[in-house]
């Protein structure tokens, strides 16, 4: 591999970058944003061709890339796995909720997902990669008490962040009126008091909405609900986690729309 060395100069520019660590996030900031990217750090690991390809890609882009020990990118990244490759990019650029939300106007069967105060990291990072097999068009964050996406997030992504529009809003309540004032129609997953998923019909434009982890919904969110939609599940099985219970439903929806075509 032929590499290039960051200059203190370089370094500097880290100090407000992000990191973006694993192979797939990696590859897919080069292949979707690679004018995030200021500089890449590999580990030599033996029999990773795929390392290879991604330095090359990098220094077609003229990023700088560093080889570093694996104890350096292991101290960088705490618990989440590298697999040898650690980007520094430019902060996430969140998608501005207002500009979509008008071009989704005109759409007849527009999906957006809103997560409301979604707490766990991995839970995030595997909803956005769901999302992205399922052709949401917009996930839709609160600024406050819930994860934004963080360097976690988008390792549990496997790089989906980088393909799917995510809007982080100040106030959710307010997001769901504006997605009602341009044609949708609001469904939120409980367990209780609601339709079951099959039964709903969610042929028209959907916004989806899923609570934190155990909390669930809350009462606000609940109040701006059009409809109350649940999973049926095995007597004395509480509940699915977040990425689990939005996979489903995800599935539902594609299953009705196809249907329809």
């Amino acid at each position: 591999m032929k590499h290039k060395h960051r200059t203190r100069a370089l370094e500097s520019r880290h100090d407000e970058a992000r990191m973006v660590v694993g192979i797939h996030p990696v590859e897919a900031l080069l292949r979707t944003r690679p004018d995030d990217l200021l500089s890449l750090l590999v580990s030599p690991l033996p029999h990773r061709p795929v390392l290879e390809k991604i330095v090359a890609a990098a220094q077609r882009q003229n990023v700088p890339v560093r080889m570093a020990p694996l104890r350096e990118l292991d101290g960088l990244c705490g618990e989440s796995r590298h697999q040898g490759v650690v980007a520094y990019a430019k902060p996430f650029t969140y998608t501005d909720f207002d500009a979509v939300c008008a071009q989704l106007r005109s759409q007849t069967q527009a999906l957006v997902l809103l997560l409301d105060s979604l707490q766990d990291p991995q839970n995030f990072g595997a909803i956005i990669r769901v999302a992205a097999a399922f052709a949401v068009d917009l996930i839709v964050i609160p600024k406050d008490r819930a994860v934004p996406v963080t360097m976690q997030v988008e390792k549990a992504s496997a790089g989906m962040s980088m393909l799917v529009s995510i809007a982080q809003v100040t106030n959710l309540n307010r997001a769901m009126e504006k997605l009602k004032e341009a044609g949708f129609w609001l469904a939120g997953a409980t367990l209780e008091e609601a339709t079951i998923v099959t039964k709903y019909e969610f042929t028209a434009k959907t916004g989806l909405v899923i609570g934190a982890e155990g909390a669930g919904l809350r009462h606000g969110t609940l109040q701006a609900l059009d409809a109350r939609v649940m999973i049926p599940m095995a007597q004395g099985i509480e509940s699915l986690n977040a990425s689990q219970a939005t996979s489903i439903l995800l599935y539902e929806i594609m299953r009705q729309r196809e249907e329809r075509k």
